[in-house]
């Protein structure tokens, strides 16, 4: 009889661990968030394009003696006269067409300087110094929406990158740009006339979907540069 109920014990928990394992395991598939879908490059492409048009237009740009570049919204009535990144002429907006994802992504790009040295290749590394900085839809105190700009990442001290590890913006934008001059005196080092700009990058031609850091997914980015100097990849 002992026997029997052991048996019937043993029984009784294995049934009970069962519901439980059930109950879990149902309770997690039914709790399960469906994967979020990719927006299409073209549908995400078409947003990028018109925030960075509209920054361009809605927004001045001040650049220094070292190239070093800070933006400010145009008041609305523009009683300044303020002339927009876009229609400025001392330092004239261009634009590439690269395709990539089946989408002709037309990347803005101003040259503050183009550099004396060597056009960097994707076998090379760069010695840059740059700012980061992402687009989102913000709201002014009159309720308004507007493209703002945000801060991420700024590198003051030059550094050394490996351009074909670099986003596709970075790859299609610093080759045009040369390297300066390096100077060594007791041992420091200086670079002159290097080349410097600043680029506007779709996501495509950046994270895309993906959250880096303080980046949401989707961002438009702005990236200023001054590539001071090139070497080849060991």
């Amino acid at each position: 009889m002992k026997f029997i109920k052991d048996m019937k014990f043993y029984q009784n928990i294995k049934f009970i661990i069962v519901l439980v394992f059930f109950f879990f395991g149902c309770t997690k598939e039914d709790d399960s968030t469906p994967e979020e879908k990719v927006v299409p490059y073209p549908v995400q492409y078409e947003t990028d394009i018109k925030n960075i048009e509209t920054f361009l237009k809605e927004h001045t740009m001040t650049v220094d003696s070292d190239f070093n570049v800070t933006y400010k919204k145009i008041e609305n009535p523009n009683v300044n006269n303020d002339i927009s990144i876009m229609n400025q002429t001392n330092y004239p907006i261009q634009f590439i067409t690269v395709n990539d994802h089946g989408v002709n992504y037309k990347i803005y790009y101003i040259s503050f300087r183009e550099g004396v040295g060597t056009n960097p290749t994707l076998q090379d590394d760069s010695l840059v110094v740059y700012t980061g900085s992402y687009l989102s839809q913000k709201t002014d105190y009159h309720n308004e929406s507007y493209i703002s700009n945000t801060t991420f990442d700024t590198i003051t001290e030059a550094n050394w990158i490996t351009l074909s590890y670099t986003m596709l913006g970075w790859k299609s934008i610093i080759p045009l740009f040369k390297s300066g001059n390096v100077t060594v005196t007791s041992g420091n080092t200086s670079y002159t006339d290097f080349g410097s700009g600043v680029m506007f990058l779709p996501s495509g031609m950046a994270y895309y979907n993906k959250e880096i850091r303080y980046v949401p997914k989707y961002s438009p980015l702005i990236w200023s540069f001054k590539l001071m100097d090139n070497r080849k990849t060991p």
